[in-house]
């Protein structure tokens, strides 16, 4: 196997980030494993494995680009629910809450067999959640409304409001809520009644796949993107 040396300061963030790290460690193969941690003087030195591949973000430019063949329809929801098991684990068996999905801080491994998540700098305990630190978990489109409301305890369903806009994107290279994402349901937009459309309207590959299940899909989907979290699935075993 390969393994990866990250060097980190020695202060409260650090820890915050090791912390998670080992909680989820061995969990899933959608999440990376600390194989050793040492402290010397002012820096922290933590041997993972190696998660071999490149960003989401940097993949979807690609594509764009027509340098690489866009994934089908049945590859972005494999991905998007393996990472939904990881995310099970992550939130129901580790307690912890990331905070920030997005492109950017998902690795899609070699010929897209995965989705694996990466950058826990922003990702608190569930029991921490109404101390997190102001703007954690806000890229903007992929965070789920309540993120930016401070009289909401954000839970498990910010997470299944980010994945759902990973993969509406995944499948229609756009975000949902005419571009818009979460931040149709924040207080600037809540006037301008954006309409959801499901990700079959919009989707690069929507001919090449049966109507009665992309109305799964959609289904799904347009649930898991609900701007009220009380309209989204109500635990991870049911949005699996």
């Amino acid at each position: 196997p390969a393994y990866q040396v990250i060097i980190l300061p020695r202060n409260e963030t650090s820890q915050q980030q090791i912390t998670t790290l080992r909680r989820i460690s061995k969990s899933n193969e959608n999440l990376p494993t600390i194989v050793r941690q040492h402290a010397h003087q002012d820096r922290c030195y933590l041997v993972t494995t190696w998660i071999d591949g490149r960003d989401l973000e940097h993949v979807l430019n690609r594509l764009r680009q027509k340098k690489d063949r866009w994934p089908s329809v049945h590859q972005s929801c494999r991905l998007a629910r393996g990472l939904a098991h990881g995310l099970h684990h992550f939130n129901d068996l580790c307690g912890l809450v990331h905070g920030d999905i997005a492109p950017r801080n998902l690795i899609v491994t070699h010929k897209m067999r995965k989705l694996a998540l990466v950058d826990y700098g922003s990702a608190w305990a569930v029991e921490r959640t109404a101390d997190r630190k102001e703007g954690d978990g806000h890229t903007k489109g992929y965070a789920a409304p309540e993120m930016s409301d401070p009289a909401i305890v954000p839970d498990f369903r910010v997470e299944q409001f980010s994945l759902s806009c990973v993969a509406y994107k995944m499948l229609t290279d756009q975000l949902p809520y005419d571009g818009l994402g979460g931040l149709a349901g924040t207080e600037k937009y809540q006037d301008s009644k954006i309409a959801l459309l499901p990700p079959s309207e919009n989707a690069i590959h929507r001919k090449r796949f049966p109507r009665r299940v992309w109305a799964k899909i959609d289904a799904v989907i347009c649930r898991g993107l609900a701007l009220s979290p009380s309209d989204r699935y109500s635990d991870t075993r049911k949005w699996l």
